[in-house]
């Protein structure tokens, strides 16, 4: 009996170790994420820090689910330890491969046979001193209007409306 009301605090912060939950409010202002959840006995916790991968950066949808930690088994210091979505979440990716998606269905896919999918509903922009494209096999561009701006340098032979053409520099 003295050994169970002895055990109790322990088994009591065990329980509380680990809990899911539905985040309610984002704070992505600071330097560390803030999410407000509301954990499985019903109560809305604030302040709980979102850990985030180096090099990853997200901001989860209220009704995200999330796996929360009480560190120390304390609830008072409670931290996410993952965010995820699945009203959101791509099904029926293969074995190995990755996708980072939003909510809106833009998508950089990471596809079996080291092929590479972006989708974007409305814009792609790569903004960079120097942008290089190099293929060992070809470079296609399939769009019904291309605008060039700025001075363009073309060097070797191909096709133009389907007549040979060779430029010499």
């Amino acid at each position: 009996m003295d050994f169970d009301r002895l055990l109790m605090p322990l088994r009591r912060a065990l329980i509380n170790l680990a809990v899911k939950g539905i985040v309610t409010l984002v704070n992505d202002d600071g330097a560390m994420q803030v999410v407000q959840a509301t954990l499985l006995e019903g109560a809305s916790h604030d302040g709980i820090e979102n850990y985030q991968p180096y090099g990853l950066a997200y901001c989860p949808k209220p009704g995200a689910l999330g796996l929360f930690l009480a560190l120390g088994g304390h609830r008072s210091h409670t931290v996410a330890a993952v965010v995820s979505d699945p009203r959101y979440r791509p099904t029926g990716l293969e074995s190995g491969e990755v996708m980072l998606y939003t909510d809106e269905g833009d998508q950089i896919h990471f596809k079996r046979g080291r092929e590479i999918v972006v989708t974007a509903g409305v814009k792609v922009t790569v903004v960079a001193p120097e942008v290089v494209v190099a293929s060992t096999t070809r470079v296609a561009v399939v769009s019904p209007m291309i605008d060039l701006y700025g001075n363009v340098s073309i060097t070797g032979t191909g096709k133009l409306n389907g007549q040979n053409i060779a430029v010499v520099p």
